[in-house]
């Protein structure tokens, strides 16, 4: 067997292979012969058909056959021979079998980036300094009390106010014509909390049941359902109910109610605060993490296999269709065009295959390894965070070939916390973007 390798990029090769006329020869004189004692052709006996006719009848699909045998049978060889580190199936490019002749192939493979990495132990990341205070703690046991509020219609003949919580029945036109899917029969919003809209709920102050008014809203650019974004919209709005919220008081009861063995409101109060701790540790963490791995990536630039930049676009989408659907929506309903996302996320999927490949590298120089017991731990975290037991999910992961793929992640995850544990994390005050990150979580 001969071997060519041609650089055709950055992570491709292109490996050509010659394989003797005599090798060929055998195998296609082997293929024939048992072809030949289970044919059945009018006029010869099972076993005496002539290899002329045998040929004649059988010959393309035997050479397609043989050519075939020859690459799965050569091409692992060659790849082994040539030190190619493949990170997607090869793609067979040029075939051509001639009885009598030398067999060439070629094929087109894409490997693994060669490139090389320092700078990256001693990392200089900040990390936000937080506080729980008693008045956080007082807003989010206001919040307790308002998602336990209990609602009943407003008996008297009045209009609905501030606060009231309304049940509307709502159309939407753009440009005369109905918004599909822009319609609800049964829209419970609170009347002032801006919600939808700021000017949406501004007018169904003063509503009273069975009212019905028209108000045009302009809605921004960057709104989120993208058939509404930037458009100026007619609503049709009327007012089928008005209640009003009974809030509990916030008494050692309320906090007894709530169980997790809490006795009085001072538990509640300590179990918030300790949840919002929790809560505030992990965001802080890991935006340090996410900091780590964009400074990771400013130190070194290099290109990555298209096949996998296309896996972790796959990835990327089908996690986006995933929740959308747990919302009851998709792309289609939402107006979004999946390949135009796919384009607008190519560089970030780009930068997490390059990434992936970074910590690859670092784990092979510090000699980051996973063991059993990582394994096991980490079988044991998942099933904990499901709810099922160990057994089953060892079974899954057994069971689709994924043991592999799960060893990557936590080599993955150790490098990162070896590179955290080097890293130089200075405590920082929050900015206010940070802050209002923080806010967003705790809604």
């Amino acid at each position: 067997m001969q071997f060519n390798i041609e650089d055709v990029g950055a992570t491709k090769k292109k490996l050509s292979v010659e394989l003797p006329a005599e090798m060929v020869q055998a195998e296609l004189d082997s293929a024939l012969k048992m072809v030949r004692k289970g044919a059945k052709i009018k006029g010869f006996r099972p076993g005496k058909v002539p290899a002329q006719i045998i040929k004649r009848y059988y010959g393309p699909q035997v050479e397609q056959d043989v050519a075939q045998k020859l690459i799965n049978d050569a091409l692992p060889k060659a790849i082994d021979e040539a030190d190619l580190h493949m990170v997607a199936p090869p793609v067979l490019e040029e075939s051509d079998l001639q009885e009598g002749q030398p067999f060439k192939f070629a094929v087109t493979i894409e490997v693994r980036p060669e490139f090389e990495i320092d700078g990256y132990e001693g990392l200089a990341l900040t990390r936000e300094k937080f506080n729980i205070t008693d008045e956080m703690v007082a807003a989010k046991l206001e919040e307790l009390r308002q998602a336990y509020a209990t609602t009943k219609s407003v008996e008297e003949d009045r209009a609905a106010a501030k606060g009231d919580l309304v049940v509307v029945d709502y159309k939407a036109y753009i440009a005369g014509e109905v918004v599909p899917n822009g319609s609800n029969p049964n829209y419970q919003t609170e009347v002032g909390s801006g919600g939808f809209h700021p000017d949406f709920d501004a007018a169904l102050e003063g509503l009273t049941k069975g009212q019905t008014k028209e108000v045009v809203l302009t809605f921004e650019e960057k709104h989120y359902n993208p058939k509404l974004a930037g458009q100026e919209v007619r609503f049709e709005i009327t007012l089928k109910d008005i209640k009003e919220k009974i809030l509990p008081e916030l008494n050692d009861d309320f906090a007894k109610d709530l169980g997790q063995d809490i006795k009085d409101m001072e538990g509640l109060k300590d179990l918030l605060r300790k949840d919002m701790t929790e809560n505030e540790t992990g965001r802080v963490e890991h935006q340090v993490r996410e900091q780590l791995k964009d400074e990771l990536l400013k130190l070194v630039e290099f290109e990555v296999p298209e096949s996998l930049v296309a896996q972790e676009l796959d990835s990327m989408m089908a996690s986006l269709k995933f929740n959308l659907q747990r919302s009851g929506l998709s792309m289609e309903a939402m107006g979004v065009s999946e390949a135009k996302l796919r384009e607008e996320n190519r560089g970030k999927a780009a930068d997490r295959v390059r990434l992936g490949f970074m910590l690859d590298k670092i784990a092979e120089k510090k000699e980051i390894k996973v063991e059993d017991q990582d394994i096991e731990g980490k079988i044991m975290e998942m099933a904990r965070e499901a709810g099922q037991s160990p057994e089953i999910v060892r079974e899954y992961y057994n069971k689709n070939n994924m043991l592999d793929s799960l060893s990557d992640s936590i080599r993955e995850e150790k490098t990162l916390n070896y590179l955290l544990e080097t890293a130089n994390i200075e405590d920082a005050e929050p900015t206010a973007s940070a802050e209002a990150e923080s806010d967003e979580n705790d809604d």
